[in-house]
């Protein structure tokens, strides 16, 4: 579940020339079955979990667009994390986008 973004914006949305900055708070909650296995140790470790399930988590997305006559560039970022008595999980994210946006 993503909680709406806030942003600010310098330009025309409509003309298609603009800059965006913005930032959104999120939380969510992950379940998994099976085993987890940890390959950044030496000798491949691996925890056996069944039907886990993790806590709600908070988690920080964050926008940088840019649009000149409708073509966009857009750099997108996020950060959850998990981490338990076991292991951490450090999960990120990121999203360069380019493309046309045609309006109608």
């Amino acid at each position: 579940m993503w909680f709406p973004t806030v942003f600010y914006e310098w330009g025309d949305y409509y003309s298609g020339t603009y800059a965006r900055i913005g930032g959104g708070l999120g939380a969510g909650i992950a379940t998994f079955s099976g085993n987890i296995a940890l390959t950044s140790t030496p000798d491949n470790e691996v925890i056996s979990q069944s039907q886990g399930r993790t806590k709600l988590k908070p988690a920080l997305g964050l926008i940088a667009e840019l649009s000149y006559k409708h073509w966009s560039l857009a750099l997108s970022a996020a950060g959850p994390g998990y981490d338990s008595d076991d292991f951490v999980s450090n999960v990120e994210d990121f999203s360069l986008n380019f493309g046309y946006r045609l309006m109608f």
